[in-house]
């Protein structure tokens, strides 16, 4: 990583806001209009002129220099396809205008309740992609029907607008014995909905986090929580010691994010740089991770360059981790999930490269509406049991994953982090192949609600989008067509084609999200070509339009080729030997189960981090010039 010097004439420095929808400038009358209306938060962005010399910011703006305000928050998904609404922005139905089917009785025939342990990959497979959900979408929409909208199954839900309930039929194979006949469920918040644009606008779902792969989730998603969430001293993040391990702090107020924490003893909740680090506990585990990480190189840069400031460190270090972050994700997890080949064949991933010298200004720095609601089939490869397991590979214990939900408290708690850890690359995740575990599919929300089946509402989470069907994704990746319900039986298993023809009144109207579910895997993968198609696009999306991505040339800060093979040698197992609770051995490929050619191997085998390629010789001189600080606080771009 260079340094460069450069200047900032401070009176060039007044900001501009832009429209959050459109990336526009707006003019002075429009801003003290929305902030007449309490609406300038969410409608727009104030943007301070960007530099072209200027390192990441905290608020991600200023990534793509010709749309500035893109790769901040609120920036609008990117859609592969336009949306297919039906009329005045409703919900999506079939070609005849007919409602689409009953999602709980299409999801029922899809996916079988049975819970079957993955002979081949561990939990982690599962808590990477949550890293990534966490990291580029936000959830709002889920915590507004689980905590806010609560009565859409009333009569009262039937006069509001954004409720879509879930009606589950009396005959229903699992919850036939019960009283459960509607499950809650509400539409996602539009930038309609929030009066940012016209109705007459087709509706668009409001992102509150930063759209790329940059760690928003542990570093924070705007600048406040990101300057609340550092030490400012050393680049550390601030932290507790809870036995000799790092810890966020906790909220020192009630009521905090983890309502589902059990008195007395559940009194932890990260108050971090994101709230939403507490709610799944994949997740949360990998947010442990990183930043443990990033304390521990911070560190180790303090002592190997003393004269560096907070800023320095804090940013060199943030950088390091963005990128090792990233790495994990192409080079080991991606191959896992899309297959090694394919991803080698669609250029998303350059084996022996350093350097990747393909940006694009052109794409803006966005996540695709169709990978957010598409890579929602992860739910099937959640396993419902959280086994814990000794250090030396011994279970001592279980507990059902829907229950770490928003609880946080639980996990300093009676080796309840050491154990889960240590389960999270011994335990298997789910079977991937026309089930579901019973966890997901009836009560994924444990006490929040009676019965809650997640697959049926990803079903309509994807028409609530306006998702065009199945067909016409096949059609955008250059797939065959399926002209008949016949011709699925190529991609999808009979039982699977039976339900859909028994249930859609035309191929054309089956839609995407129940062909994720059913679509068999590709050769060498874990996911069929439809979905595979949707995350090789964001995937390329996600380097071509990052003009700081780790492997990139484009600025002044780009890592050397040193750095990169420093970089490149810190792997997942890696990782959790560096950040893990009790991590002393782990296999080197972590996403395998253990087993011959994978063995659980010392952590002393493991390569340490090399940082000899960010020593600054400089710090042994004494001149004002030599110790020019670039990322010090009188460079007001550092504060952004």
């Amino acid at each position: 990583m260079h340094v460069v010097v450069w200047t900032v004439l401070l009176g060039a420095t007044s900001a501009q806001y832009y429209d959050t929808f459109t990336g526009q400038p707006i003019s002075q009358a429009r801003v003290e209009q929305l902030r007449t209306l309490n609406m300038l938060h969410t409608c727009a962005i104030e943007v301070k002129p960007c530099n072209p010399h200027e390192p990441r910011r905290l608020d991600y703006t200023c990534n793509n220099l010709k749309h500035p305000a893109r790769g901040g928050v609120y920036t609008p998904y990117h859609r592969m396809l336009p949306p297919r609404h039906s009329a005045e922005g409703g919900m999506a139905v079939a070609k005849s205008g007919n409602d689409l089917p009953n999602a709980r009785k299409l999801r029922i025939g899809l996916l079988t309740d049975a819970r079957k342990e993955n002979k081949k990959y561990t939990h982690l497979i599962t808590n990477v992609a949550l890293q990534i959900t966490g990291d580029v979408t936000s959830i709002h929409d889920s915590i507004n029907y689980i905590a806010i909208t609560q009565e859409c199954c009333t009569p009262a839900g039937a006069q509001r607008p954004e409720c879509i309930p879930i009606l589950v039929d009396e005959d229903d194979l699992y919850l036939r014995n019960t009283d459960v006949r509607c499950l809650n469920l509400t539409r996602a918040i539009t930038y309609q909905r929030l009066g940012c644009v016209p109705k007459s606008v087709p509706a668009e779902r409001v992102n509150t986090v930063a759209p790329m792969l940059e760690l928003s989730s542990l570093y924070g998603h705007e600048t406040p929580a990101a300057m609340r969430f550092r030490e400012m001293s050393g680049g550390r993040l601030r932290a507790d010691s809870l036995g000799g391990k790092d810890w966020p702090p906790a909220f020192a107020f009630q009521p905090n994010p983890c309502v589902m924490n059990r008195p007395i003893n559940e009194t932890r909740c990260h108050d971090s740089g994101s709230s939403t680090t507490n709610i799944l506990f994949g997740g949360n585990m990998m947010f442990l991770q990183f930043y443990r990480l990033h304390n521990e190189i911070a560190k180790m840069l303090e002592a190997m360059n003393p004269c560096w400031s907070d800023d320095q460190l804090y940013f060199t270090t943030r950088e390091i981790v963005i990128g090792i972050s990233a790495h994990i994700i192409y080079y080991e997890w991606a191959p896992e999930i899309l297959g090694y080949d394919y991803l080698v064949n669609n250029k998303v991933i350059f084996p022996g490269a350093l350097h990747v010298d393909d940006y694009d200004p052109k794409l803006e720095p966005r996540v695709s509406i169709e990978y957010v609601t598409g890579t929602r089939w992860f739910h099937v490869l959640q396993e419902g049991r959280g086994n814990l397991y000794t250090k030396e590979g011994k279970l001592f214990g279980m507990i059902p994953m829907v229950d770490l939900t928003l609880r946080t408290g639980i996990l300093p708690l009676n080796n309840t982090i050491q154990g889960l850890t240590q389960g999270s690359f011994r335990q298997g995740c789910g079977y991937n192949q026309g089930t579901v575990d019973p966890d997901m599919s009836e009560r994924v929300l444990t006490r929040m609600q009676k019965a809650s089946d997640v697959i049926a509402s990803d079903i309509m989470k994807g028409r609530d989008q306006g998702l065009p069907p199945y067909n016409e994704y096949r059609k955008l990746c250059k797939l065959p067509v399926a002209k008949s319900f016949k011709d699925l039986h190529q991609w999808i298993d009979r039982e699977q084609v039976e339900t859909m023809e028994s249930l859609y009144e035309s191929v054309d109207d089956v839609e995407l999200m129940a062909a994720i579910y059913a679509e068999r895997p590709m050769k060498g993968a874990v996911v069929g070509p439809i979905l595979a198609c949707i995350m090789t696009d964001q995937l390329l999306r996600w380097r071509r339009a990052d003009r700081y991505w780790y492997q990139g040339v484009v600025h002044p800060y780009a890592f050397t080729a040193d750095q990169l093979r420093s970089i490149q040698q810190i792997t997942l197992a890696k990782l959790l030997c560096i950040s893990g609770d009790s991590v002393e051995a782990i296999q080197p490929q972590a996403l395998i189960l253990p087993g011959p050619g994978n063995e659980i191997t010392d952590c002393k085998h493991y390569k340490d981090l090399n940082l000899e390629p960010w020593r600054d010789v400089k710090c042994q001189k004494k001149t004002d010039e030599d110790l020019y600080d670039p990322y010090s606080a009188q460079n007001e771009y550092y504060w952004l």
